[in-house]
């Protein structure tokens, strides 16, 4: 298990599921306020996509945004957590440029 700052305010968090090979990273986004809302309308779409043996699911949380991802293998985890992270820091980069 292994915990690390991502991004300026993120949270990730690795765990090995106890159901077996299944993979499980939780990010959270401690942003409050209209980023969080905005980052998280932004990462719905994705969340929709089928990337292949993962699932994602998202949620907002009293300080941010909470990204669930449960893959079947490491290789599908950490593809996922970056594709994850990517759209994250593009949509607040989009927000900071917009919104000063």
């Amino acid at each position: 298990m292994g915990l690390f700052s991502c991004l300026s305010c993120n949270n990730l968090l690795i765990t090995k599921s106890p159901f077996g090979h299944v993979k499980k990273a939780t990010i959270i986004l401690s942003e409050n306020g209209r980023i969080a809302s905005v980052v998280a309308s932004s990462l719905l779409p994705e969340t929709d996509r089928k990337i292949p043996r993962t699932q994602v699911n998202i949620k907002e949380v009293n300080d941010g945004i909470q990204l669930e991802i449960q893959a079947q293998d490491t290789s599908a985890l950490r593809a996922a957590i970056n594709s994850y992270l990517r759209w994250i820091k593009v949509s607040m980069n989009t927000y900071e440029e917009t919104h000063g």
